[in-house]
């Protein structure tokens, strides 16, 4: 317990005082010399010096009750080659009555961007983006995919915090590693430990402190927005995908029989969550064709890249709105995705 406790206060410390990056080498130092040198503390845990793969997804494909992950981003996910075993088990877990939850660091973050320079000569960083994008498109297609009754089970959060040792916890053992400062936490020395030893408490402390400081990743994926077309009786309600594109917030719209209602200019009012809970933002929406004698088209190409990028074939053949500010002086500037 005194090994945990002296990472976990480093861990707290780096972030209650936002120290950067190269505070991790010491942090490393530390797991290495008293984990890995202390044996006692690991009660004889198996250990493997780079993330054992096959072991690790043969294990969730027998989880019972619960898998949790934490990581930058899991390469078990953007992986084309384990990721649809990975995806499979966590679908097979969560329809039968288990819980999953994930914690994945916001590529938004400051930390985000510390973390892609210190690994630019391994990954570089349009690609390092583009797999913890790729995480977040497949978690949503697989939440999309279960059944109504078990997406309240599965939860992804992102952090703005980097989370100095990874958690793969299945039921109640964890597989964990620290981050090498130019190394991803694949390629370090991993150990499977209890939950109930000292290293596995240190863990699930980390990961529920984490836990308490993070945000729902749905918000990024996908809104209700309130459409009013111009000739239609009433407002509409309809879950949308979206992505920002030079400042402009643009919807992908699945319901083709509202999209056929919407002419160059109507008013759609978009639901974005405020202070109090629920606040109206009024925007007016063009929609955004493909045509070839549309001036906008390399506009729509763009945009119809960036959807697919994000959401995959999940909007394929929906319609693209762009959205401007009808008051923009009472209104904040574009909340989602810009």
């Amino acid at each position: 317990m005194v090994a945990s406790a002296a990472l976990l206060t480093i861990t707290t410390v780096r972030d209650a005082y936002r120290l950067p990056m190269w505070a991790v080498p010491l942090q490393a130092s530390i797991f290495v010399l008293l984990i890995w040198r202390c044996r006692h503390l690991t009660r004889g845990a198996p250990s493997y010096y780079r993330f054992p793969t096959s072991l690790y997804i043969r294990k969730l494909g027998r989880a019972r009750s619960s898998a949790r992950i934490l990581d930058t981003y899991s390469t078990l996910v953007w992986d084309p080659s384990s990721r649809q075993a990975v995806v499979d088990r966590l679908r097979k877990l969560v329809e039968s009555g288990g819980r999953v939850q994930i914690l994945l660091l916001d590529a938004e973050s400051a930390d985000a961007a510390e973390r892609m320079t210190a690994l630019r000569n391994e990954i570089p960083v349009p690609e390092y983006e583009e797999r913890m994008e790729a995480n977040l498109r497949e978690l949503y297609l697989l939440r999309e995919s279960l059944s109504s009754s078990a997406r309240d089970r599965f939860q992804v959060r992102l952090i703005e915090s980097f989370p100095g040792i990874t958690c793969y916890q299945i039921d109640n053992n964890i597989l964990t590693s620290l981050y090498p400062p130019m190394r991803r936490a694949g390629e370090a020395p991993q150990l499977w430990v209890r939950r109930d030893s000292a290293v596995g408490w240190l863990v699930q402390r980390r990961f529920d402190d984490l836990w308490n400081s993070s945000t729902d990743f749905l918000p990024r994926m996908s809104r209700d927005v309130e459409f009013s077309p111009a000739g239609a009786s009433r407002a509409v309600l309809a879950e949308t995908r979206f992505v920002g594109h030079n400042g402009t917030l643009y919807l992908a719209l699945g319901d083709l029989e509202l999209a056929d209602l919407a002419e160059r200019q109507h008013l759609v009012e978009v639901l974005v969550p405020g202070e109090d809970g629920r606040m109206r933002k009024r925007y007016r929406a063009r929609v955004v064709s493909g045509e070839e004698e549309d001036p906008e088209i390399r506009e729509y190409e763009h945009v119809t890249y960036a959807l697919h990028r994000k959401y995959g074939d999940l909007v394929a053949g929906h319609a693209v709105f762009a959205l401007a500010l009808s008051d923009p002086a009472g209104a904040l500037s574009p909340p989602i995705g810009c």
